[in-house]
């Protein structure tokens, strides 16, 4: 790393510093190395590679937000959307920017704003203050400082199809404790609504009222525990690198009644945990746990729905798309919980079945299960509402890469659901799925 100065040391500065002197020779070699260098745009080629794999392009004024562009799911259709921010060159202690965005099939459109305030040479320690009229999956969780989705695991938000509309404010404090832990402390202010038939009861002065509007207000605390988390640093930019040691995550939320307009009185605890483990030369196995609880009486969009991802539709039920993480067999919005804990298992075998140029594949094996409960339940209205107290199991096997290309690696995978929320039809407990990866660039425009 280079002090912001550095350009203004004088040759007696460096001079204090060198254990020989600097020759003709070396002087001229500098000078032919920047020379080639500027020949060759070298710098702009970098930093295009960089913005690509980032999803962030920089300019001297400007950084374009790549992962604005496109986006895909069965609620909003085709999202098409931009996004900007002030670049790090043009001020390096303050971004500033905001999006838009219009989804084709809700016909509505989304944007949001922020300003990131950061302290000068700890950039891992900064403000952020952001605004935001959205959508959100209704009973979804999501954690501060989470990685980014890879492999199949991002195909979910492809098929997601219930989605709540939400105008949120949100200032937060980001910081790093120690060396591994990075924390984040919030205050947000909310107001929600479902976009469906649904409502929900409260008991308001004796009488049962039914809304669909919801005003939160929330504040919490969020951590990010990686020992020993490697990063490369490539440009000015920092990627992860990742930690053999398991990556946890933890929040805790407190929703506030009477403060900022906040009608609801609640503390969330939400738990995640991930570890991949490889073993001897046959292969590796990946291993995601996450567990939450909420109490209050609260409406849909603040409880957990669990992570299905099988796409019910009647008569074209084949050909579904796999997602890594999440219950392949279980609908989307199948059940509902206020507690629940679920464990995602994968094991990838190393060696292929045979191995051409556009074709390596692999086997991978799946077990997946969940648990959950709910307190009252006959406060929702106009949706089924189940619940998995005796537990959600199921298998399946995944033959990937068997078309394997720069733009996309595509593979089969069969899945199987058992137990005591098997239906009662054999054939429908089987899900026959698309294995599907993007390249980092494809997945960067989403």
């Amino acid at each position: 790393e280079m002090a912001d100065d550095v350009k203004n040391k004088s040759e007696a500065f460096w001079n204090a510093y060198r254990v020989d002197t600097l020759t003709e020779k070396d002087k001229k070699t500098y000078v032919v190395i920047d020379s080639i260098g500027k020949e060759s745009k070298l710098d702009g080629a970098l930093n295009l590679l960089m913005g690509l794999r980032s999803g962030k392009i920089s300019g001297k004024v400007l950084t374009i937000d790549l992962d604005r562009f496109v986006d895909v799911n069965r609620y909003e259709g085709l999202r098409l959307g931009a996004g900007l921010h002030t670049s790090d060159q043009l001020l390096n202690w303050l971004s500033v920017g905001g999006y838009a965005a219009y989804g084709f099939k809700d016909k509505a459109m989304k944007y949001g704003g922020d300003a990131l305030f950061k302290l000068p040479h700890h950039p891992e320690t900064s403000l952020r203050i952001e605004y935001s009229k959205d959508v959100i999956e209704s009973g979804s969780t999501y954690f501060m400082s989470d990685r980014k989705p890879t492999g199949t695991e991002i195909n979910r938000a492809f098929l997601v199809n219930t989605m709540d509309g939400i105008e949120k404010k949100q200032a937060s404090l980001n910081f790093r404790v120690l060396q591994y832990l990075k924390t984040t402390v919030f205050l947000n202010q909310q107001s929600r609504s479902s976009k469906n038939e649904y409502r929900f009861q409260k008991i308001e002065n004796g009488t049962p009222v039914f809304s669909n509007l919801y005003q939160f207000t929330e504040a919490g605390l969020a951590l990010k525990f990686a020992f020993r988390e490697k990063f490369a640093k490539i440009a000015d930019q920092e990627f992860s690198m990742g930690s053999t040691y398991p990556i946890l995550w933890a929040q805790v939320t407190k929703g506030i009644n009477g403060f900022l307009g906040g009608t609801y009185t609640y503390t969330r605890y939400d738990v995640k945990l991930e570890k991949s483990f490889t073993i001897s030369t046959t292969g590796k196995a990946l291993v995601q746990f996450s567990a939450g609880y909420v109490d209050g009486h609260l409406p849909y969009t603040l409880l957990y729905a669990g992570k299905g991802s099988y796409k019910q539709n009647p008569g074209n039920n084949y050909f579904q798309l796999s997602a890594g993480n999440s219950f392949e067999t279980m609908r989307f919005n199948e059940f509902l919980s206020n507690r629940y804990a679920s464990l995602f298992c994968a094991y990838h075998f190393e060696r292929y079945f045979y191995m051409t140029k556009y074709s390596k594949p692999r086997l991978v094996l799946i077990h997946n299960m969940g648990w959950g409960a709910l307190n009252n339940s006959r406060a929702h209205v106009n949706v089924p509402v189940r619940t998995m107290e005796k537990g959600y199991y199921e298998s399946g096997i995944v033959i990937k890469d068997m078309l394997n290309t720069k733009i996309v690696k595509l593979g089969l995978g069969a899945f199987y659901r058992y137990g005591p929320y098997a239906n009662a039809r054999f054939k429908d407990n089987f899900a026959l799925k698309l294995s599907m990866v993007l390249s980092d660039l494809i997945q960067n425009f989403h």
